[in-house]
């Protein structure tokens, strides 16, 4: 981050300066009393467990030099340096990082959707990143807190940024697109998620189509030509429009798909031959969106090759692992009714020496959907070609009920409440050369099997 005077941060977040000299300069902001830097602003942020007025005096004995809170008290009057009194902290957080976007006059990308959003980044950065210095989004720093921190990242030495969009209702797409400002925004796909917030699949699509009304005439959307949506998110850009799929006639093209065991292979534009370090049908898309954007910055093929052969796939989305004589295909991030589709064909595809084992958690805010979409997942697991079906928690066992009553056999299916149960039975239930998938939402911590793996 490049350093902000204390005026500036006075007009950008319209806040009063309680103590301090408008000549002072920040070296970075903060939310995080624990992690905080030496010349670093303390921004207070109230969540909903937690309420960061009560860690200023933390902020401060780490070496804050400054604080901006909506609540005074006189310990912190008599210990900062410069202290700057809002009346919403989180809204000068967004409304100081908006300022700061302003300063860089750098191509930046954009990127929502239902699924795929990370992959996606992380594939655009790793082809981009051979030409040019890249800044973006770290770990799941793409909400309403994440990405302004997100922006502070940039500096005089980044050439192009890349921000996730993850959002859970219609207004919070509205602030992040006022914060990112995109030349280049991408909507992976929209499928049923956070559907408790969202309410109506229609609801979904218009937030995430607001994205679109913050990119420039002059800018470009990237969008998935195979979608549902795709036709009424085209009609909504105002700018130009790249479009990629492997279904429909598309800008950017894959065909020639061979489905790997640990990756994919695909012919990119009739031209040049692509090996993704990951497997499913799925992360052609990502990678064609990621081939989408990188076009924009430089033509060559090969450049894109490279980028995606050397790609890194993200802890825990499709992350391959072998546990002593066991595969675990660790897709445990989060889950919603297409990705979680999309984790099962990976698994029916691979050719495993043992069976395949699919252990699934409930996928959460789905709302009034949520019933029905486990019995979704339940009828495709009867259909695929699974050999143990293992569920943890109360929705995933509605999955377990419908499995069976679609004819997989209930000797082959284990429900579980927590993975606390599953520790002690699952040394009884696996084999060795058994292939593992893992997938389930973020709040099931499904990843902690691997360390019950780890201790068979």
């Amino acid at each position: 981050m490049e350093s902000l005077y204390v005026n500036e941060i006075i007009k950008a977040t319209k806040g009063k300066l309680v103590k301090g000299d408008q000549s002072f300069q920040v070296k970075g902001i903060s939310i995080d009393s624990r992690s905080i830097k030496k010349g670093d602003l303390f921004i207070a942020i109230k969540g909903d467990n937690f309420d960061g007025h009560d860690f200023i005096g933390n902020a401060i004995k780490n070496g804050a030099s400054g604080i901006i809170l909506s609540r005074l008290s006189s310990d912190t009057q008599n210990s900062a340096s410069v202290i700057i009194k809002v009346s919403n902290t989180l809204k000068a957080l967004q409304n100081l990082a908006k300022y700061y976007r302003g300063k860089f006059d750098i191509p930046i990308i954009a990127i929502t959707g239902s699924n795929g959003k990370t992959t996606v980044k992380d594939m655009t950065e790793s082809i981009l990143s051979q030409k040019l210095r890249i800044t973006g989004t770290i770990g799941n720093y793409n909400n309403q807190v994440g990405v302004p921190l997100t922006v502070f990242r940039l500096s005089k030495d980044s050439e192009a940024g890349i921000f996730e969009a993850g959002i859970s209702s219609y207004a919070e797409m509205k602030n992040l697109g006022k914060i990112i400002c995109p030349d280049i925004a991408v909507i992976t796909n929209i499928n049923m998620a956070h559907m408790q917030y969202f309410k109506t699949v229609k609801n979904l699509v218009n937030a995430k189509a607001k994205l679109l009304d913050f990119v420039p005439k002059e800018g470009t959307v990237i969008l998935n030509a195979d979608d549902k949506y795709f036709s009424f998110l085209k009609a909504s850009a105002k700018c130009r429009v790249i479009s990629f799929g492997i279904k429909n006639k598309a800008d950017v093209m894959a065909k020639d798909i061979s489905l790997l065991s640990t990756g994919t292979k695909f012919l990119l534009n009739d031209a040049v031959k692509i090996t993704l370090p990951i497997p499913g049908i799925h992360n052609v898309y990502n990678a064609l969106a990621a081939t989408g954007v990188s076009l924009q910055f430089c033509e060559d093929l090969n450049l894109v090759r490279d980028g995606l052969r050397n790609f890194k796939p993200p802890g825990m989305r499709m992350q391959t692992i072998k546990v002593k004589d066991i595969a675990v295909i660790n897709d445990a991030y989060n889950a919603n009714p297409a990705s979680t589709r999309a984790a099962l064909e990976v698994l029916g595809n691979i050719n495993s020496k043992g069976r395949k084992v699919f252990v699934f958690g409930n996928m959460l805010e789905l709302g009034d959907c949520e019933v029905s979409e486990h019995k979704k997942i339940g009828e495709l697991v009867a259909e695929s070609q699974i050999d143990i079906f293992i569920t943890i928690g109360k929705l995933a066992g509605l999955s377990a009920v419908t499995a069976e009553e679609n004819g997989l056999n209930g000797n082959k299916i284990f429900s579980f409440k927590n993975t606390e149960e599953v520790e002690e039975k699952l040394l009884s239930i696996l084999e060795s050369n058994d292939t593992l998938l893992l997938k389930g939402s973020r709040a099931m911590h499904l990843e902690n099997i691997l360390e019950i793996l780890k201790g068979l």
